[in-house]
């Protein structure tokens, strides 16, 4: 029982410390503690449906030659479903809260519930394996954090854009920009060793990018804030 607690302390981990991570990159307008905490929630419950749905969406690939069947599994199986899931849950439920007003809360509250998902697939694959575990600490939890995180700030983008056109097309690409990093992460993996080196590699290009849109949507804030502050000024 105390190792089965240990693994899923560590399986916790590399979650908490990437949602730390993100909370301190918003530290200047951070967000309700509360709200951070639902975020999270949604994302253990986003593995519920995935537990059922991805052995159905996953019968076509028994049909299919390789490497189509790897990719059917990597980025209609697991890619589609998973950050589909996290998707529906922030646009269904987070998107409209009075504390999601800011382009970098996209980015965060995406990632946490993002992170809620990685750490219950992390305790369920690598609950009885810590090498697994440590593995995963570096690889797939950080993989689910920078493509979430990136879809994240289009749905940050369509959060504050007045034009429901454009806003549907940022959340539309955010998700596209999540199934592309996921499904190639996981095709790398799921196509044996000779392709596995890549899965590193697209996690590693996939959080250059999401660091460069931090950036970008922290001066895109600081603009709007300017800008509101400005406004409220001018009022007699």
């Amino acid at each position: 029982m105390r190792d089965f607690l240990f693994n899923i302390v560590l399986a916790a981990l590399p979650a908490a410390a990437l949602i730390g991570w993100a909370i301190f990159r918003d530290r200047e307008r951070p967000e309700p503690v509360g709200a951070l905490l639902k975020a999270v929630a949604f994302g253990f419950i986003a593995t519920l449906p995935a537990i059922f749905i991805e052995p159905f969406a996953d019968l076509p690939s028994y049909r299919l030659p390789w490497p189509l069947d790897a990719a059917w599994r990597a980025f209609v199986v697991a890619a589609l479903v998973e950050e589909g899931l996290k998707f529906a849950l922030v646009r269904l439920w987070i998107f409209r809260s009075k504390a999601f007003d800011e382009v970098m809360d996209g980015i965060v509250y995406t990632m946490c519930v993002s992170l809620g998902f990685a750490f219950v697939e992390n305790a369920l694959y690598g609950y009885a394996d810590r090498w697994i575990l440590l593995l995963r600490a570096f690889t797939a939890v950080p993989m689910h954090a920078a493509a979430s995180g990136l879809m994240g700030w289009r749905l940050g983008l369509a959060r504050i854009d007045r034009d429901p056109v454009i806003a549907r097309r940022h959340a539309a690409a955010g998700l596209a920009v999540a199934v592309l990093v996921h499904g190639l992460y996981d095709f790398a993996v799921f196509s044996g060793p000779a392709v596995a080196w890549a899965a590193p590699l697209v996690v590693a290009v996939a959080w250059f990018a999401l660091l460069r849109r931090f950036r970008r949507a922290r001066d895109l804030d600081r603009v709007r804030g300017l800008d509101r502050r400005s406004g409220e000024e001018l009022v007699p």
